[in-house]
């Protein structure tokens, strides 16, 4: 590992730990997520979120996978990326009530939005907000 920085293994069957690690100095996560809900209407919500990498201009995230999970009582969500973006894709999910949103790439600096518009079978409540999230 010290000449290569390479780190060889053969998995065993299942799920494991590759590694374990602890950061000691000061660490600076490389994406902010900024969410943000608005009643529409007593049935519909608008969650807006803003991914920012916050990494030098010259790095990028690459394959960047974001998931939101929805209140139970969504009956629908439709998503919305601006026009200029390029390389990304957002959907509900309804079979797991989460929508998913794929980046193919984030460069360093930059900041990207989705739009999702969710109804919900019941009225919206502050409970229900609370239900939004996590965003992992």
């Amino acid at each position: 590992f010290d000449d290569q920085k390479l780190l060889s293994f053969y998995p065993p069957d299942g799920e494991f730990a590759v590694m374990n690690y602890r950061i000691t100095g000061d660490f600076r996560v490389p994406f902010r997520v900024f969410p943000m809900i608005e009643e529409l209407t007593p049935y519909k919500l608008e969650i807006t979120l803003r991914i920012r990498a916050d990494m030098p201009e010259q790095n990028y995230g690459a394959n960047v996978a974001v998931s939101l999970q929805m209140p139970k009582a969504t009956q629908s969500a439709s998503c919305e990326l601006p026009a200029a973006a390029q390389g990304q894709q957002a959907e509900y999910a309804s079979a797991e009530n989460r929508v998913i949103w794929a980046l193919k790439k984030i460069q360093g600096g930059t900041e990207q939005c989705l739009r999702v518009r969710m109804t919900s079978a019941t009225q919206c409540t502050e409970q229900t907000k609370k239900e939004v999230g996590p965003v992992s």
